[in-house]
């Protein structure tokens, strides 16, 4: 897209013919011709950019989000066998299960690409670790 020197950008004969009150306000005297060329600029602004590729990566991902939350209770459970493991504060099998769903977990996500595994394996850790604390106080 060349430009002549001098001219403005977007601009037609009918606008260098308009009257000065068209001329200052251009949203109101917007050409078809104007339009045309906006268009041709934004799209290949816009394929420069490669956001087709990238609104596709976020909703691949989205549906994935739900999952999140339960890293939390992952880090939990990472928290509880270390504390059971170093102070003993519940059953060695609960820090057995704590550390081998944390272990699990986590290498499926980087190992494999599962980053919905916490919210697989993280309920069964709050099942296991409340069945511990209930044996634990009887």
């Amino acid at each position: 897209m060349e430009q002549q020197a001098g001219a403005e950008p977007f601009a037609t004969e009918d606008r260098a013919n308009a009257r000065p009150d068209d001329r200052e306000s251009p949203p109101a005297a917007v050409h078809r011709g104007d339009v045309e060329r906006l268009t041709e600029a934004q799209d290949e602004l816009v394929g420069d950019l490669g956001a087709e590729h990238d609104v596709q990566a976020v909703r691949g991902s989205c549906p994935l989000m739900q999952y999140a939350a339960w890293w939390g209770v992952i880090a939990a459970a990472a928290c509880a066998a270390v504390l059971i493991f170093a102070h003993r504060v519940l059953q060695t099998w609960c820090g057995v299960v704590s550390a081998v769903l944390v272990t699990v977990s986590i290498g499926a996500t980087l190992g494999v690409g599962l980053p919905y595994s916490a919210g697989l394996l993280a309920p069964v850790w709050m099942v296991a670790a409340s069945v511990a604390v209930f044996r634990a106080r009887g």
